[in-house]
């Protein structure tokens, strides 16, 4: 891993972290996650639409799972001001990232997505929600499950299923344009019918990008 890797997941982990400490501070109620979410909607569009995908290229099936994507973490957000409104955050929070590691595997694994996790993965999986489902309590004296069932308990499990549901969304979004063949990740030049790879063209003209939003001039090489 690279220093600059590191530097980006250890800053995602406490921005992170950060702005569910003051969802709790201030009065969670689900108008402040959909500013937070518009907010990393705003930060991470530019990237998305520099990123080489034409948008016009890709398959209905992508925006569906993005609209999947979408509805599952307003459903999580939803959740989780319930959560934070009725329990400490260092109760809810662990509880609801715990649920979808598990959640997420059975799901997958019942619709035949993806790969089919190992024993040993499914075995490090129960014992990421185990730690997660300890965290909140003092000594294990405390394990009961009164101290879970609460009136919070249910926006933890929809903040749970919310988070299941987008990750699987996002996952399989995420491997259609992976799995496009180049011909279809590129525009192709109006006249000659050539692919623009990385602002590289087989062509010696200015030609028009077909399908490219915006249109953008390429150079050809052909007569």
């Amino acid at each position: 891993m690279t220093i600059t890797a590191f530097i980006l997941i250890l800053a995602s982990v406490v921005l992170h972290a950060l702005w569910h400490f003051i969802s709790k501070s201030r009065q969670p109620v689900p108008a402040f996650f959909i500013i937070v979410s518009a907010s990393c909607l705003c930060t991470t569009l530019p990237f998305a639409l520099t990123s080489g995908v034409n948008p016009a290229l890709l398959p209905p099936r992508f925006y569906w799972m993005m609209i999947g994507g979408g509805v599952c973490g307003m459903i999580c957000d939803i959740g989780l001001s319930r959560a934070y409104r009725l329990a400490d955050v260092s109760l809810a929070y662990p509880l609801a990232r715990a649920l979808p590691v598990i959640m997420t595997a059975l799901v997958t694994i019942f619709l035949g997505l993806g790969a089919r996790p190992s024993a040993l993965a499914i075995f490090g999986m129960l014992v990421i929600m185990m730690g997660c489902v300890l965290m909140p309590m003092k000594s294990f004296s405390d394990l009961h499950w009164k101290n879970y069932w609460n009136r919070a308990l249910l926006g933890i499990l929809v903040a749970a299923a919310g988070t299941t549901g987008y990750t699987i969304f996002d996952s399989e979004g995420l491997r259609l344009p992976a799995d496009m063949p180049p011909q279809q990740k590129h525009p192709r030049c109006a006249q000659c019918g050539a692919r623009r790879r990385k602002q590289q063209h087989p062509c010696s003209q200015d030609h028009p990008v077909q399908n490219s939003i915006p249109p953008l001039p390429v150079v050809c090489e052909q007569g």
